[in-house]
């Protein structure tokens, strides 16, 4: 009995770390207005708080296998105006994609 009871306090209080823990990310993303993760296997999406909604755009990814384990393809500077307005800050969009998928990490192509 006090096995199960344990094992119910141990589950509840996983649930209760990982929910605070998403808060204190949401709090920190609205607070700085952007934020970068990976959405499914390769891509990655870049979003940006404008006029208080959230707007992203794509960009290539690829897993490799090795010490460096993610690729990222950004646009050459012209492919870049192919995005929306917003996004146009081509230097500081890459800038802070490399401090969530540091260079120790992850290899960039047309940076």
């Amino acid at each position: 009995m006090n096995t199960y009871l344990i094992l119910v306090i141990l589950i509840i209080g996983i649930i209760i770390v990982l929910i605070t823990k998403k808060q204190l990310l949401s709090r920190k993303e609205e607070k700085q207005g952007w934020k970068v993760f990976r959405k499914g296997r390769d891509e990655i999406f870049y979003m940006q708080k404008i006029s208080d909604k959230w707007q992203g755009i794509e960009i290539a990814g690829e897993i490799l296998i090795g010490k460096i384990g993610f690729v990222i393809y950004l646009k050459t500077e012209e492919e870049w105006l192919e995005y929306p307005n917003w996004a146009r800050n081509r230097a500081e969009i890459i800038e802070r994609i490399k401090i969530e998928f540091p260079l120790s990490h992850t290899e960039y192509e047309n940076d």
